[in-house]
């Protein structure tokens, strides 16, 4: 139910946990953890799950004074009742059946270092009394003894809900809150960061390459781009195991869309452009109406972008403009039933329509030229619902075709 950790120490220092970010959110939750790291001060983490609570509760004691001392997690919500006096104090030997030989309990082990409280929230109201009492009066008694024994241990407690919001519906004390938010550090979740997902990358793919002593996948800019349109309900956590699969499947391997997870590859077709900040105005949503409308066609029509203009009621270089101008141009497919190298080699010594040779379109689209299927496979459910029968197929078309060979995952 808790870990405990000794510190890595060098002289008098310990290493800062990787907390990777160069935005400015980041910033202010670093800078934010090393103001109070030199307090004593209790701290509240709060976040949505997978943002990384736990690494800046980590930073907190790595900057502080207790910093050669034990850092312990605890996952506050997981101990039954029934045992939270003899998790949190400690038993003496014979104190209930079973009691063996004596037990410290997680506040004598974190004693003059650093306890991290995880899911505060989910607390038993029980749990929440005698947490109350340990905080209010520094000391506590083991079960099975009546002498109160003193501890100095810095509280660090994190949680993914409302402490307030609990307060309200009647399931959180006030008074422990006030005792727990001395000073809250709030998290962005990773769709508030979207600028350090490369940075997130390379230290998830390196991590993992040298644990598994391969080489390192390498996303191509298409693929960071769809990891950058990603709503991420799982945050940061989420990020890592996307980037687990693809190193475990794809070591050494330059990554396109095609190889994401099925969620990625059709948030990244069927999700708008994200408006510049504070742009909600109507250009961009014009702007971002279009992008969606080009995706669910070129999905439709398994990337045969000359179907896909017709259907649109453009021209095929002015659909190549536009995708170019809305990151599709990676979507490559074939042309009037020639297979996308085909189409791609076909075009070779094309001019396009904005001074951009054949040989760069064709560079830019054999990035994902094997991508369409792929990604058809992974929309299909969508763009069968929202488009019916193509034209000149059976009911399921181009892109039930497509989902027959199956996804890359």
């Amino acid at each position: 139910m808790h870990t405990i950790l000794s510190p890595v120490a060098t002289g008098s220092s310990v290493s800062d946990p990787p907390m990777i970010g160069a935005s400015a959110a980041m910033a202010r939750v670093r800078a934010a953890a090393i103001r109070v790291a030199a307090s004593n001060a209790a701290v509240l983490i709060e976040g949505e799950t997978g943002t990384g609570k736990e690494l800046v509760a980590r930073l907190v004691h790595a900057r502080s004074r207790r910093r050669l001392s034990s850092f312990i997690t605890h996952n506050a919500g997981a101990t039954p009742d029934t045992l939270i006096e003899s998790e949190l104090f400690g038993h003496a030997r014979g104190a209930f059946t079973g009691a063996l030989r004596d037990h410290a309990g997680i506040f004598t082990a974190a004693d003059g270092g650093t306890l991290f409280l995880d899911e505060i929230a989910d607390v038993s109201p029980l749990m929440q009394t005698k947490l109350l009492r340990v905080l209010q009066e520094g000391e506590f008694r083991r079960v099975g003894e009546t002498r109160a024994r003193r501890v100095d241990v810095r509280i660090v407690a994190a949680t993914n809900r409302s402490l307030e919001t609990e307060i309200a519906i009647g399931r959180f004390r006030p008074d422990l809150y006030y005792r727990l938010h001395v000073v809250t550090i709030e998290l962005p979740p990773l769709r508030a960061r979207l600028e350090d997902i490369p940075l997130l990358v390379r230290f998830f793919a390196e991590r993992f390459a040298r644990a598994d002593e391969r080489p390192p996948i390498e996303l191509a800019p298409p693929a960071l781009d769809a990891l950058r349109r990603y709503a991420w309900p799982g945050n940061v956590r989420e990020l890592e195991n996307e980037i687990r699969r693809l190193a475990a499947l794809h070591a050494g391997e330059r990554v396109g869309v095609a190889e994401l997870s099925e969620r990625v590859q059709s948030a990244f077709l069927t999700r708008p452009v994200v408006p510049r900040a504070g742009g909600h105005d109507l250009k961009a949503q014009v702007e971002a109406l279009e992008r969606a409308l080009i995706a669910e066609r070129l999905v439709r029509f398994a990337g045969n972008k000359s179907r896909a203009a017709r259907d649109l009621g453009l021209s095929r270089q002015g659909l190549a403009k536009k995708m170019r101008r809305y990151a599709l141009a990676w979507f490559a497919g074939g042309e009037d039933g020639a297979s996308g190298e085909a189409g791609a080699s076909g075009e070779a010594g094309v001019g396009g329509e904005d001074g951009t040779s054949g040989e760069e379109r064709a560079s830019g689209e054999a990035e994902a030229r094997g991508a369409a299927a792929g990604l058809a496979a992974a929309a299909s459910p969508l763009a069968a619902r929202q488009a019916g029968p193509v034209p000149g197929t059976g009911a399921g078309g181009a892109v039930a075709d497509a989902a027959a060979e199956g996804s890359p995952d």
